[in-house]
């Protein structure tokens, strides 16, 4: 199968500046590409802007309207469901407000292979000076490695961020999006989980240097590299899709995950930021107790 029309998905929260500039960047780019702006129901005033840029520019860019906010992979579905149920599109990316794209930036790649049935491919991410493609998820201790920065080992599940995740239509009609029980975090890893729990091994990835973007980590959502310096938002919502993620794939390694939640709220004691404490706690609770979707 080659690759035809290619879709985008940019997921919107917040003041839409990022948004509108990356979907610019893109059109001036990629002008064949089609273009999906999800506004998850962030305001009018911010939703008038981004109505107001797609009326300025031509054809292949569309707004969706969500009429509330059920956090990443529900949003990112509704972009993927246009785009390859209405639009037909071949492949389509998901890819978070805060990228900016490299002068060289291309989706000539993505064309110029043949593609097997079902696909997951991303681009190089640039992330604090240090670039990479994939993840590798260490269950055991309930933390992920850059490849390219650690040794890659076949013992470990390798996975996209969310922040460049791209598929083919038959990944999407096989096995659809991203779960919405998780409304941050976590959702690429259950991806690759569901896909193995069918077919018995992880998908395929390819990773196209081409497509090379700088992402400001953390830039929409305030997680960070720096356990310490996170937003308590971002660590309620990732103590909480840890839980879930843990109860629902690896249940052997829930007493890890509770681990990691509980050592992550005594450094954050350590560090007088109470209220992260408070919500990484309140985080792991609500995972406990609450209903996969």
């Amino acid at each position: 199968m080659n690759i035809s029309k290619i879709g985008v998905v940019i997921l919107n929260y917040g003041y839409p500046s990022k948004t509108i500039e990356l979907a610019a960047s893109l059109h001036q780019k990629e002008k064949s590409a089609v273009i999906i702006i999800v506004d998850n129901f962030s305001s009018d005033q911010n939703l008038r802007l981004l109505q107001e840029f797609i009326a300025d520019q031509s054809s292949q860019l569309y707004l969706i309207e969500n009429n509330f906010n059920d956090g990443y992979g529900a949003g990112n579905n509704l972009g993927f469901k246009l785009l390859f149920e209405e639009l037909l599109c071949d492949a389509s990316i998901a890819i978070n407000p805060d990228i900016t794209l490299d002068p060289n930036f291309s989706f000539d790649s993505i064309r110029s292979i043949k593609w097997e049935e079902e696909v997951l491919f991303t681009g190089l991410v640039n992330q604090h000076g240090l670039e990479y493609s994939t993840y590798q998820f260490n269950s055991f201790i309930f933390s992920s490695k850059p490849l390219g920065l650690v040794g890659s080992t076949g013992d470990y599940p390798k996975y996209i961020s969310g922040c460049f995740w791209g598929m083919s239509k038959e990944m999407w009609f096989r096995f659809g999006g991203f779960s919405t029980s998780y409304f941050l975090y976590f959702e690429e890893l259950d991806f690759i989980y569901r896909y193995k729990l069918k077919k018995g091994f992880f998908p395929n990835i390819y990773e196209f240097k081409n497509m090379k973007v700088t992402h400001q980590m953390g830039g929409t959502t305030g997680s960070s590299s720096d356990k310490t310096l996170s937003s308590s938002f971002s660590d309620y919502w990732s103590s909480r899709s840890r839980i879930i993620f843990a109860k629902t794939h690896i249940r052997k390694y829930i007493v890890n995950a509770l681990f990691y939640n509980i050592l992550k709220a005594f450094l954050m004691i350590y560090h007088l930021r109470l209220r992260n404490a408070l919500n990484i706690v309140k985080g792991t609770i609500d995972g406990l107790f609450s209903q996969t979707r």
